[in-house]
């Protein structure tokens, strides 16, 4: 499940580290372990597989200025989006999230509380695609990658040649 969650703190000039993502993603195990705090330390302990947590979060998005290292928030109104992948973790952070009805970033200079205003479910993006389908356009992109890295490579080695065979001409002259 996708979700849009709209936050809203008491007041701009705000500040919040540049690493403010460590910050979020500390504040949603946080709102996970309100509901399900063993699950949320499994979570972040050992995830499933290769630790993977089966969440991601975009980046804050609020107009901001950079003032000695920090984001100084213009607005006092943000958001960002949220995805999971399995139901128990769904269902953890909806409630956690309506138990405070606020996320915290908070560091070792400045703590700023959220209120959230709204939490809006988006449409899963993937909903139209089988997995054959995705793997496919996954592998051709790659594949162009490639394909544009040896061609940035081969132009490089060319214009070497050239800067080369020019100097000689030069010499011979």
């Amino acid at each position: 499940m996708h979700f849009l969650i709209r936050l809203q703190t008491s007041h701009p000039n705000t500040e919040i580290s540049l690493n403010y993502p460590y910050m979020l993603s500390a504040a949603i195990y946080k709102i996970i372990a309100k509901e399900d705090a063993e699950y949320a330390q499994f979570l972040h302990e050992q995830g499933y597989g290769k630790k993977f947590k089966f969440f991601t979060f975009s980046q804050l998005n609020t107009p901001f200025k950079i003032d000695r290292g920090r984001m100084k928030l213009i607005s006092n109104e943000a958001y960002f989006q949220i995805a999971f992948h399995l139901p128990h973790a769904v269902e953890s952070f909806v409630k956690g999230l309506f138990q405070s009805e606020q996320i915290e970033l908070a560091d070792k200079i400045s703590k700023v509380a959220f209120k959230v205003t709204s939490v809006e479910s988006l449409p899963d993006p993937l909903k139209f695609h089988k997995d054959n389908e995705l793997i496919s356009v996954l592998l051709k992109l790659k594949a162009r990658l490639i394909t544009l890295v040896i061609l940035f490579f081969l132009l490089i080695a060319l214009s070497r040649i050239e800067i080369r065979q020019h100097t000689r001409q030069s010499r011979i002259a």
